[in-house]
């Protein structure tokens, strides 16, 4: 079987599931995928731990990812209120200053706070070019970025959009907080 119907066939699977079991199974999957030894001519990965870069772009998560997310922030009124601003900016994202922008969920060492419940697409973010373009919501710079893209990682998230909607962390983050 080629790598689609893999995915296919995965997913088939996956769909009784509850939402939260769908999850569960497709990171996972990306985890695994991602984790997996790269080609030894493949460029060096420019990601390093504390890098953070890419950690001040929009980040799209599904209903089951925010419903963990909410848990996390459940009784934290700055990290809440850190998401009210970036959802109400969702159209205006350049115009924050790069401390609004920056993830809710990194610490003051700029690492992740909540790694084994990261979403999905923070999972798969793998960059062999200069970290610092990551950051930059300049079209033109944002092109020249090269991505160590794992393609069957790539096909199963796109499988898992399919499955559950997905919008912007801080509108669906909040959603789930009912506010």
């Amino acid at each position: 079987m080629n790598p689609v119907e893999i995915v296919k066939k995965t997913f088939e699977e996956i769909k009784p599931l509850s939402s939260e079991m769908q999850l569960e199974r497709v990171r996972k999957i990306i985890d695994l995928r991602m984790s997996a030894q790269r080609k030894p001519a493949s460029a060096p990965l420019s990601c390093k731990e504390g890098c953070s870069q890419c950690c001040s772009l929009p980040v799209d998560i599904s209903p089951s990812e925010a419903a963990i997310l909410a848990g996390l922030v459940r009784n934290d009124s700055d990290k809440i209120n850190r998401l009210k601003t970036q959802r109400n900016s969702k159209s205006t994202w350049s115009n924050l200053n790069s401390q609004s922008r920056k993830c809710i969920f990194l610490n003051d060492r700029n690492l992740c706070s909540i790694y084994s419940d990261r979403p999905l697409l923070c999972r798969m973010m793998r960059v062999t070019t200069d970290p610092n373009f990551c950051s930059s919501l300049d079209p033109m710079i944002q092109k020249q970025i090269v991505y160590d893209r794992e393609v069957f990682a790539d096909l199963v998230f796109g499988e898992f959009k399919e499955l559950q909607s997905h919008d912007l962390m801080a509108n669906l983050v909040l959603q789930s907080l009912g506010l």
